[in-house]
């Protein structure tokens, strides 16, 4: 036609390019790969481990051996305090503190040592009660938690219902001589559980 564009027809759009990928063959990116700790790491660790908790380990098994040791050797007591001049009945025999005399120092001692003599009159009320002063341990302390190891020797060989002389000595500072407490125990090989009995002579 005269005076007119021819019209041309618009070209249909083309089709995306087929991808080469196989979308049924597509797999996952591999995963991120995770360190594997090998032996001598792992010992290593371990080690730092084990030192780490080694000085606690000590430190409670110092605080439970001091703690049984104490028991063994000082172990608690179950005591009964009476006056000097009071007769008592302990581990059913009765006791009574008669007085003391101070002495010169044991051979070979120095001068500030004095030996302390207690005299005591002791009266089972049974023959078993008699047989319990046998292997009795005796000390004398001061008030400052001070103690030494004393002696203890009878008159005669107890009998129930009959008293006798209990004498204990020793030795100890001189000018500690007019301040320190008698105590009597048995041994603990009687008593291997729970507290100890004693008896203590208070000024």
């Amino acid at each position: 036609m005269t005076g007119r564009h021819a019209y041309t027809p618009a070209e249909p759009p083309k089709p995306p390019e087929p991808s080469e990928e196989d979308p049924f063959e597509r797999t996952r990116p591999d995963p991120t790969p995770v360190p594997v700790m090998g032996p001598r790491d792992r010992r290593f660790l371990e080690c730092m481990a084990l030192l780490t908790l080694l000085p606690i380990l000590l430190v409670l098994r110092w605080n439970v051996d001091a703690d049984l040791a104490a028991k063994v050797v000082d172990p608690p007591e179950k005591q009964t305090v009476v006056p000097r001049t009071t007769v008592a009945t302990w581990r059913n025999v009765k006791w009574r503190l008669h007085g003391q005399a101070v002495g010169g120092p044991p051979p070979g001692q120095e001068p500030e040592v004095a030996v302390l003599q207690l005299t005591l009159a002791v009266k089972p009320l049974d023959d078993a009660s008699a047989k319990g002063l046998y292997g009795l341990k005796y000390s004398v302390a001061d008030s400052e938690g001070h103690a030494w190891t004393a002696s203890g020797s009878l008159a005669t060989p107890p009998r129930g219902g009959i008293a006798t002389k209990l004498t204990v000595k020793v030795a100890l500072p001189r000018s500690k001589t007019d301040s320190v407490m008698l105590e009597i125990r048995p041994p603990r090989y009687l008593h291997p559980h729970g507290p100890l009995p004693s008896l203590r002579f208070a000024r």
